[in-house]
């Protein structure tokens, strides 16, 4: 079984006091389950989607995801019960071919809720397919995806 060691730091300054998150010499250590990697680089469009994972075609599920774009997209994450989904945006560096900060999730697990907020009760789920869809009307996007199990 492979595993997957994740190291991150950041240092951030806000008026002259200077936070420290994370880590450069401690890893995370995550269990891969499978040994099964999925890695590709997207070119998206301007404003359009495309699917850049689907259990359906690539993996069965994920241990971990990574995923950095250099120009901001959004990133569809949907779940097979009753077509769900959410979106978050996803920041570039906005500079072509330099990835922003990425965006990365230890599993695949989700939940759906019924609609209430801060209760917890809904029902497990698991992300099946993901989307990028690049914001900019003008310049390609590039998507980085790395998924493994």
């Amino acid at each position: 079984m492979g595993t997957l060691k994740l190291i991150s730091h950041a240092i951030v300054d806000i008026d002259g006091k200077p936070y420290q998150l994370g880590s450069l010499t401690i890893a995370r250590t995550l269990s891969l389950g499978s040994d099964l990697p999925y890695e590709r680089v997207f070119s998206v469009a301007p404003t359009t989607a495309v699917k850049i994972f689907d259990i359906a075609e690539y993996l069965p599920d994920f241990d971990f995801l990574w995923i950095e774009t250099d120009l901001d997209v959004l990133v569809q994450f949907a779940t097979n019960s009753s077509a769900e989904y959410f979106v978050k945006k996803l920041l570039g560096s906005g500079t072509a071919n330099s990835y922003g900060v990425p965006f990365t999730l230890g599993a695949d697990d989700t939940q759906r809720q019924d609609g209430t907020i801060n209760l917890f009760d809904g029902t497990a789920d698991t992300i099946e397919q993901i989307y990028a869809c690049n914001e900019s009307a003008t310049d390609t996007a590039r998507v980085h995806i790395f998924a493994a199990t």
